[in-house]
C-alpha cells in the first residue's frame, strides 16, 4: 500500500508562494506541516485566495489557557522557514515533528507501508520527501499564547534530539531543549504503552484560520482509526510504522502539534502527514507516536534536568539533579546522531541535490541563519 503525500508552499500569511526553485530561507512549506516564512510573494488572485484558505484544526474551536502547554514554533532553516506547533512536556523541553526543524524537500511523493519512500512511483522533484540534517537549535523560536506574538519569542531552542532518518515517511519526531524554563502548564506524556484503534484524542494546533491569523485551536472526539506497527502493536496495519491515523483534524500549521488522550490529557503523538485535502471528510492524518521513541525521549528529559510527567500523574515532577545544560543539536552541529530510540536507524541522511549547495555552502547558510537568530534574540532581550 502506498501513501500519496502532496506538498504546497505558503507564505506566513497563508498565501501561496509563486515561482520555482529553492534558496536559503525560501518558504518551502508542507500541506500538512507549516505556513511560515517572511518572503515577499506576488499577490494571489481572489480565486487563489479562496482555494488556499485554511482553517486551523479542521472543525476545531479556539483553545483556552488550559492548553497553554501548546506553543507556536518558528524555524529559520537554510532551505526554508517553517511555522509549526510544539508541546511543552517539561519546563524547558518540547516535542514536535522532525520535518519542522530539518532540511526537507517538499513535493509530490509516495510512502510505502513499511515507512520508506517508494522509488518505483513518480516524485516531483525527483528527491521529494527526503529529509536531511536537523537545524541548529538557535534558529528555532517558540511563542506562547492562544494568539502568539510572532516578533517577540517566549524562548529559543538550545539543543535538538532527533532519530536518524532520510525520509519523512518514518521517525518524524523531535525533542527540543529550550533556553529557559517556562512558567506554563506541562503536558503529561505516554511513554510506557502504545495507542490503539478506537481511542479518542484531542488535536491542538496553530493552523491558519479564515482571517489568516495563526491562533491555537483544538478539536475533541477525534477517533484513532488505524495504528502502525511498533513494539506495542506488532501487526502491519493501514498506517506507517510507529504512527496512528485519524480523520479530519490537523491542517497547515498544525504539524508537530499534539494528539492528546481525551481521557488523560497525555501527549500520544505529534502531527506528521496528511493523505488527501485536509478539508475533505476522507482525509487521513498521521501522528508519530511518542512511546516507541521512549529511549530518545528519556535522553532529552535527562538533558533538560527533569523527569517526564507520565500519563496518570497528577503532579509535575521535581527537577532531576545533574541535567545537561550545554550541547549542540544532535545532528545540526555535526555530532553523531542518537543511537537510542525504538525507531528504524539508517546510516546517515540524504541531502537534497536540488537545493543546489555543497557542504561548505550549507555551513555558510547555517551561519547566516544563526546570525538572524542571534539578532532576534537581541531584540527579545
Amino acid at each position: 500500500m502506498h501513501r500519496r503525500l502532496l506538498a504546497r508552499r505558503y507564505g506566513r500569511d497563508g498565501r501561496p508562494v509563486r515561482g520555482e526553485g529553492y534558496s536559503a530561507l525560501v518558504c518551502a512549506t508542507l500541506l500538512w506541516a507549516v505556513g511560515g516564512c517572511g518572503n515577499e510573494t506576488a499577490e494571489p488572485s481572489r480565486a487563489e485566495r479562496g482555494v488556499q484558505a485554511r482553517q486551523p484544526v479542521i472543525g476545531g474551536v479556539p483553545s483556552g489557557a488550559e492548553r497553554d502547554a501548546v506553543l507556536l514554533m518558528l524555524a529559520e532553516g537554510p532551505d526554508r522557514a517553517t511555522l509549526c506547533t510544539a508541546t511543552l512536556i517539561a519546563p524547558n523541553l518540547v516535542v514536535t515533528a522532525r520535518h519542522c526543524i530539518s532540511v526537507y524537500v517538499e513535493g509530490t511523493f509516495f510512502c510505502t507501508i513499511e515507512g520508506n519512500l517508494d522509488l518505483h512511483r513518480p516524485r516531483n522533484p525527483p528527491n521529494a520527501g527526503e529529509m536531511g540534517f536537523a537545524y541548529p537549535a538557535e534558529v528555532i523560536s517558540f511563542h506562547a499564547g492562544q494568539v502568539p506574538d510572532f516578533d517577540v519569542p517566549t524562548t529559543m531552542g538550545k539543543r535538538v534530539f532527533v532519530q536518524d532518518t532520510d525520509t519523512i515517511c518514518r521517525n518524524d519526531i523531535a525533542f527540543v531543549l529550550l533556553e529557559d524554563d517556562l512558567d506554563l502548564p506541562i503536558a503529561p506524556v505516554r511513554l510506557d504503552r502504545g495507542t490503539f484503534p478506537g481511542e479518542a484524542t484531542l488535536v491542538v494546533g496553530y493552523g491558519l484560520n479564515e482571517t489568516r491569523e495563526n491562533t491555537r485551536h483544538e478539536r475533541a472526539d477525534v477517533e484513532i482509526l488505524d495504528v502502525g506497527p511498533s513494539d506495542y502493536f506488532p501487526a502491519l496495519g493501514n498506517a506507517l510504522p510507529r504512527t496512528f491515523v485519524v480523520g479530519p483534524s490537523a491542517c497547515a500549521g498544525d504539524s508537530g502539534g499534539p494528539g492528546l488522550s481525551q481521557e488523560t490529557g497525555a501527549v500520544l503523538g505529534v502531527s506528521s502527514l496528511t493523505r488527501g485535502e485536509c478539508e475533505s471528510s476522507e482525509v487521513r492524518s498521521f501522528f508519530t507516536q511518542i512511546a516507541p521513541y521512549e529511549a530518545l525521549a528519556r535522553e532529552a528529559f535527562a538533558a533538560a534536568g527533569h523527569e517526564p510527567r507520565l500519563e496518570g500523574s497528577d503532579e509535575e515532577p521535581e527537577p532531576t539533579p545533574g541535567g545537561l545544560t550545554g550541547g549542540a543539536g544532535a545532528e545540526g552541529a555535526g555530532a553523531e546522531p542518537p543511537s537510542s530510540g525504538a525507531g528504524t536507524t539508517d546510516a546517515g541522511c540524504t541531502l537534497s541535490p536540488t537545493l543546489g549547495t555543497s557542504a561548505s555552502g550549507w555551513a555558510a547558510a547555517l551561519g547566516v541563519v544563526a546570525w538572524a537568530a542571534r539578532s532576534r534574540r537581541r531584540r527579545r532581550g
